[in-house]
């Protein structure tokens, strides 16, 4: 076994009382305490966690997914170390009555809004418009409206509806 898993077993032996966790002694108030997942896949496949891969009798092709699932692993467990040190960071910071931006003399996060210096987005220039009801007008971008699509069957054409 493990370190985890000898910890595990530990753990669990000392959990009954310091029994041996056969099913004969097991108490009814144990088999609802929490179990970690490792120790389930550790049990269930033990030879296979343990195993040494042998890398010599590996294709190149197993060898470049062996690869890439331990590159994987690594950039996620490198998220996940930089996370909990955030966390501790702003912990021990926030302990001392200050936030982390103070600290470091980051901005603190912007709110959402459009960019400086970046003219809202003006409605386009109308180019048709409808004959039966001049307010009605289309810029010729976009969906055709049901005004345009019906004069067009009428048989008119898309200059006799310019403005």
């Amino acid at each position: 076994h493990c370190s985890c898993c000898a910890n595990s077993a530990g753990a669990r032996q000392s959990a009954i009382g310091g029994r041996k966790s056969d099913t004969s002694q097991v108490r009814i108030a144990d088999l609802f305490k929490p179990v970690q997942v490792h120790d389930v896949i550790g049990y269930a496949l033990n030879r296979d966690i343990h195993m040494k891969p042998d890398l010599k009798s590996m294709t190149r092709k197993e060898l470049e997914k062996l690869r890439a699932d331990i590159e994987k692993a690594l950039a996620k467990l490198e998220k996940q170390d930089m996370k909990a040190a955030l966390a501790a960071a702003e912990k021990a910071v926030k302990a001392h009555g200050f936030s982390l931006a103070e600290i470091t003399g980051a901005p603190q996060p912007a709110k959402r809004g459009p960019k400086p210096g970046k003219k809202p987005k003006q409605p386009g220039v109308p180019k048709y418009a409808d004959p039966a009801d001049k307010t009605k007008t289309w810029t010729g971008k976009g969906r055709r409206p049901d005004w345009f699509v019906a004069a067009m069957e009428a048989g008119k054409s898309p200059d006799d509806l310019a403005i």
